[in-house]
C-alpha cells in the first residue's frame, strides 16, 4: 500500500511539471533558454520548472515597469532567476547598528581640513587650493575619470557588500599615491570578527575598517575571495596598506556627503536595495517611489563614485555596485539625488582616515 502510495506521489509530481512545461508559450520557454546560456545556469529538471517560474515573474515585472517607469529602465540580468527574497539573503549584507553618527559638521570639516592639509595654504599651494575650490563647485564628478576606481566587483552568494565597499574606497585611496592594487575582501571577510562583523553573515565598513587599522589588509592576489566563510590566513609580511581609522558622517546630510565626496574620493555608504526594481536595474537615474522614506531599512553597502545632473535638470549619485557587470550600468547605479535622501543614501556614510 505504501509503495503504491509513493509511485502515485511522484507520477502525480511528474505530471504537474509536465503541465507546467505545457502551459509556457514557445516565447517564454525560448527566453528562459537564452536566459540560461547568457548566464550559463544549469539545474535538474525539478528546479529548472521552479527557476523558470521565477524567471518569467521577474519578467512580467520588468515588463510592467519599463511601461510604467520614465526615470529609469529595469533588464533581465543574473540575478532574474532568483526571488527577491533570496537576492536580500545571499547578495546584500549590511547590518545596521541602532547607534547615530556622533559627529557635528563643524568637527568633521576641521578633522578634513587636517587630513586634506588646508588649514596652512602658503603662495605655493594656491594651485591645490584652486583644485580643491574647483571640486566643491563643480556640478557634476566622477571619480572613474579620474583613476580612483578599480574594477567592478562580483560578491557572489556572501553577503559581503560591507567587504566591498569598504576594500573600493581604499583601493581609490591607494590609486591617488600612484599604487591601483586590488584589495582582499576575503581578508576582511575571514579575519574582522572580532570587531563584531559576521563574514558573509553581514557587517559594517567602519568596523572594518578598524580591523585594517590594527592588523592592515593584504591584496586580492594574495588573498583571494572565495564567497565564503573561512579560517582568518592573514599574514602580517604580506600587509599592502593600514587606516588610521574612520568617521561616520552625519545622517541623511546630502549637501555635505557631496562635499566630503569631492574633497576625499569614493566613499562607502550604505542603501535600502530591497526592492524588485533594484534588483532588476538597468539604466537611468534610479527613483524608487517606495525607497523614498527608506533611510531606516539600510541592508546593501555600495561605493559613492560620483554625482552629476541630467539633461532634464534631474540630479543623481553615481554608485559602484558588487553584483558583477552584467547588472545595472556595468556595474554601477546613478540614484536620485537631493530627493530627500532617497533610499537612505546619506544615511550611512563612512570617511576612511589613513
Amino acid at each position: 500500500m505504501a509503495s503504491s502510495i509513493k509511485i502515485f506521489a511522484l507520477a502525480l509530481v511528474g505530471l504537474v511539471l509536465v503541465v507546467g512545461v505545457l502551459s509556457h508559450t514557445e516565447d517564454e520557454r525560448a527566453a528562459w533558454e537564452e536566459f540560461k546560456r547568457e548566464f550559463n545556469k544549469s539545474y535538474d529538471r525539478e528546479e529548472d520548472q521552479r527557476r523558470m517560474e521565477i524567471f518569467l515573474d521577474n519578467r512580467r515585472f520588468i515588463e510592467s515597469q519599463n511601461r510604467a517607469t520614465t526615470s529609469f529602465k529595469t533588464g533581465i540580468n543574473h540575478l532574474s532567476d532568483l526571488t527577491t527574497d533570496e537576492i536580500n539573503k545571499s547578495r546584500t549584507g549590511f547590518r545596521m547598528e541602532s547607534t547615530p553618527a556622533n559627529l557635528t559638521s563643524e568637527y568633521l570639516f576641521e578633522t578634513l581640513l587636517k587630513t586634506l592639509d588646508m588649514t596652512n595654504f602658503t603662495d605655493e599651494s594656491d594651485s591645490q587650493r584652486a583644485w580643491y575650490e574647483q571640486l566643491l563647485t563643480q556640478p557634476e564628478l566622477d571619480w572613474r575619470d579620474r583613476a580612483r576606481v578599480s574594477r567592478v566587483k562580483d560578491q557572489g552568494d556572501c553577503g559581503a557588500c560591507w567587504a566591498f565597499a569598504t576594500t573600493g574606497a581604499l583601493e581609490g585611496i591607494l590609486a591617488a599615491r600612484g599604487r591601483p592594487i586590488l584589495l582582499s575582501e576575503q581578508n576582511l571577510v575571514d579575519c574582522s570578527r572580532r570587531y563584531g562583523n559576521n563574514g558573509c553573515a553581514g557587517g559594517l565598513m567602519d568596523r572594518a575598517l578598524s580591523y585594517v587599522r590594527d592588523y592592515g589588509i593584504m591584496s586580492a592576489a594574495s588573498y583571494p575571495y572565495t564567497a565564503k566563510d573561512e579560517q582568518c590566513k592573514a599574514r602580517r609580511n604580506q600587509i599592502v596598506m593600514r587606516a588610521r581609522g574612520s568617521m561616520r558622517l552625519p545622517r541623511g546630510n546630502e549637501a555635505l556627503l557631496r562635499v566630503v565626496l569631492a574633497l576625499t574620493g569614493p566613499l562607502p555608504v550604505a542603501i535600502d536595495a530591497s526592492y524588485r526594481s533594484f534588483h532588476s536595474y538597468k539604466s537611468g537615474v534610479y527613483d524608487e517611489r517606495l525607497c523614498k522614506s527608506a533611510s531606516k531599512n539600510l541592508n546593501h553597502a555600495v561605493l559613492l563614485v560620483g554625482y552629476g545632473t541630467t539633461e532634464n535638470g534631474g540630479d543623481y549619485w553615481i554608485l559602484k555596485n558588487s553584483w558583477g557587470r552584467s547588472w545595472g550600468e556595468d556595474g554601477y547605479i546613478r540614484m536620485a539625488r537631493n530627493k530627500r535622501n532617497l533610499c537612505g543614501v546619506a544615511s550611512y556614510a563612512v570617511l576612511p582616515i589613513v
